[in-house]
């Protein structure tokens, strides 16, 4: 397999990560990073002894490149993105797409218009116990899924300590961009209608104007059901500093999935199976893994852009209900 050259566009902590992993693969060649700060930027680059590049438009520009990650915060997807697309390059960008369906929209047709892959970072699909789930589901056992409860939530040091830049995203674009992805990814069907409700209490008492938590009803197009919840407010005793709990109802059968301290899947058909995880690690290798494949056969990659899309219409929706207090359609 050729080794596919890419660069990574901000080296924050997730960009960081990434830079190690490129710089590892067998099937990439880390060339080089950039950041807005551009002092942390020189210091990554001399961590894995590549260049370090002065902006996005000089990284794009440089024939060495012909993939990048996009790793920058929430809301500023948009530019590295076009950029990227524009000078020719394949994009891998963090999730979510996008803080603004306008700003989704605009990515999703450069990739279109420049011919370039634009695949999102929902790493979530490619974790051992969602594709346990995902195969359950396929072979049957549990029937047809018609209602998924999902819960991830932050400790709220997450909002206050890790991220710099979290007054200007909020809980649903951090958080339920995944839980919608794999929703929408597991149920099999289309967004449809979404009645939501938040709350803004504590974090405003501790000098962060975003809302405590978002819980969501939504509806999809072939009748089922998710119930979504996702919380910045734990406490910092918590064991990690997030939870996750899945629940799937099938006409079959149930499926039942915790991720905190102990990792355990169960499924309930017409016998009862139960899987341990020893170990299990918000790994983004395997997001990596599946985008250098893509961009190396030439193939479609997916979670795509038009995947990441759908989850940005889909909480726009969902704080269009809260404001509103009634339900949105989903367009």
């Amino acid at each position: 397999m050729t080794k596919v050259r890419v660069g990574v566009i901000g080296v924050g902590l997730r960009g960081t990560w990434h830079a190690r992993i490129c710089s590892q693969h067998p099937n990439c060649k880390l060339v080089g990073v950039t950041d807005v700060d551009l002092d942390k930027a020189r210091k990554v680059s001399q961590q894995f002894n590549v260049e370090c590049f002065r902006s996005v438009d000089d990284m794009v520009e440089d024939q060495r490149v012909d993939s990048v990650i996009v790793a920058t915060p929430d809301f500023a997807h948009k530019e590295p993105v076009v950029v990227s697309a524009r000078a020719g390059k394949h994009v891998l960008v963090e999730k979510p797409l996008a803080t603004d369906i306008e700003e989704a929209e605009e990515m999703v047709k450069a990739s279109r218009r420049y011919g370039v892959k634009l695949m999102v970072f929902f790493e979530n699909r490619f974790l051992p116990p969602f594709l346990d789930i995902k195969n359950t589901l396929r072979d049957g056992s549990i029937g047809e899924p018609f209602y998924i409860y999902q819960d991830l939530s932050n400790s709220v040091s997450v909002p206050l300590k890790m991220l710099g830049w979290s007054g200007k995203s909020n809980v649903a674009y951090f958080l339920m961009s995944h839980t919608l992805d794999l929703a929408r990814y597991l149920i099999g069907s289309e967004f449809s209608s979404v009645y939501a409700v938040s709350r803004s209490e504590v974090l405003k008492k501790l000098n962060l104007d975003v809302p405590d938590f978002y819980h969501a009803v939504i509806r999809f197009s072939n009748g089922a059901v998710a119930s979504l919840h996702s919380s910045w407010t734990l406490p910092e005793t918590m064991p990690e500093v997030f939870k996750q709990d899945l629940e799937i109802n099938g006409s079959k059968g149930f499926v039942q999935f915790r991720w905190d301290r102990d990792i355990e899947l169960k499924v309930f058909s017409q016998s009862v199976k139960v899987i341990r995880y020893s170990k299990l690690e918000d790994d983004p290798k395997p997001t990596i893994d599946r985008f250098l494949d893509c961009v190396a056969q030439g193939t479609e990659p997916t979670p795509s852009g038009e995947d990441g899309l759908a989850v940005v219409k889909a909480t726009d929706a969902l704080m269009k209900s809260v404001t509103r207090g009634e339900p949105v359609v989903i367009a």
